[in-house]
């Protein structure tokens, strides 16, 4: 479903515009009742709704689209299901009338003139290459966005925990289980963003060898992924890839990285801070301490460490990890920092450099989830 229908089903199902006057396109008189309970499963957005369009009253559903034309997209004309419509809600000046399957035509609603201009801006302009509230509202509270991307900090930290959380074992011995867990989360970060999965299964094939040597692991582990002569191995996508972003660059520093793990003593993730963890890998590592190291710690590690503390109980790590997550800074995409270059002053963005923004950009902005959001949430309500 596209983002802007979620978005206007939300402001229909919050009764988020002026109920008062409301008139369907053919001009008659509309008043609802009850704006229908939300349907999660197929058939129309809204069901159990009534309505009153002059003196009658209908019961039945809503369906709502930001164009009248995707009724015949999604083929309801053809649908028996949405014979039950008795409102076709739309964001469209000029909507066309629209037909069921057994003939009836629902009257039709165009939202857009009973919405406020903030919400008619923000969903005119919700595909914009900036933040959709961006100069759309006409007062966006700083503390409220500060606060939604504190929430936002905090979720991507629970999700990445979740990421290496599914490469976890419970077959095995809780300790080793983790340590491979946390192998397998960097294999994957090393093969963001073309070839994660290629990369996880070349991890797969070293958690198998770890008694062997480094030179060992790294050879078959090339000739496993087809960087050997001859050899048919993975199907990797190398188009637009860096040179220092090869995976036959990255596999040898992963399996460092994961003789480094399995090397250092279970006891030491529970006493010692991640910083001094971190920094003794990197020294043996190939891999300089840039852009890349600072991810992989800030989004792997971290977030392993975190998990760690939660399966183990341990008050301790769990502290260390969440102050580690709120102090980081890291190399910001260029499409978020486009993305808010209208919300954030080009001095303030190191403040903003956080794990935060970005999932802030990706699952709330990108998605169109602003019903969600606390900046929407405050700037209606102010």
């Amino acid at each position: 479903m596209p983002e802007k229908e979620h978005l206007l089903q939300w402001i229909w199902e919050q009764l988020l515009f002026d109920t008062t006057s409301l008139k369907t396109t053919e001009g008659k008189a509309l008043r609802i009742l009850n704006q229908g309970l939300r349907n999660s499963t197929d058939g129309p957005d809204f069901l159990q709704a009534t309505i009153q369009i002059g003196t009658l009253v209908w019961s039945g559903a809503i369906e709502i689209h930001i164009n009248s034309s995707s009724w015949y997209h999604h083929a309801h004309h053809l649908d028996e299901a949405y014979n039950q419509v008795v409102l076709h809600v739309v964001f469209e000046e000029r909507p066309k009338k629209v037909y069921c399957q057994n003939g009836s035509c629902p009257p039709t609603l165009n939202l857009q003139p009973y919405l406020a201009q903030e919400l008619q801006q923000l969903l005119k302009h919700a595909n914009d290459a900036v933040a959709s509230c961006s100069g759309k509202l006409s007062f966006i509270s700083k503390e409220a966005f500060d606060e939604q991307l504190r929430r936002a900090h905090l979720e991507y930290l629970e999700k990445k925990g979740n990421d290496i959380l599914s490469f976890y074992n419970p077959d095995q011995i809780p300790s080793l289980a983790w340590k491979h867990a946390l192998i397998l989360a960097l294999f994957d970060g090393f093969g963001i963003v073309h070839n994660r999965s290629q990369m996880v299964e070349v991890g797969r094939f070293v958690l198998d060898r770890l008694e062997l040597s480094i030179k060992e692991i790294t050879d078959q582990a090339n000739t496993f992924a087809g960087f050997r002569a001859g050899e048919p191995g993975l199907s990797w996508n190398l188009k637009g890839v860096y040179p220092a972003s090869h995976p036959q660059k990255r596999i040898p520093q992963a399996i460092e990285f994961a003789k480094s793990i399995i090397d250092t003593p279970f006891e030491l993730f529970l006493k010692q801070h991640p910083r001094s963890i971190w920094k003794s890998w990197i020294e043996k590592v190939c891999i300089s301490n840039g852009s890349k190291a600072k991810i992989l710690y800030s989004t792997v590690f971290i977030p392993a460490l975190h998990m760690l503390g939660t399966l183990f109980a341990s008050e301790k790590v769990t502290r260390h990890a969440l102050e580690e997550w709120n102090s980081i800074c890291i190399p910001l995409p260029s499409s978020t920092r486009q993305y808010f270059s209208q919300m954030v002053e080009p001095h303030e963005f190191q403040r903003f450099a956080t794990p935060g923004l970005i999932h802030q950009h990706r699952s709330y902005c990108s998605r169109l989830n602003c019903h969600h959001c606390i900046v929407l949430k405050k700037a209606i309500s102010s």
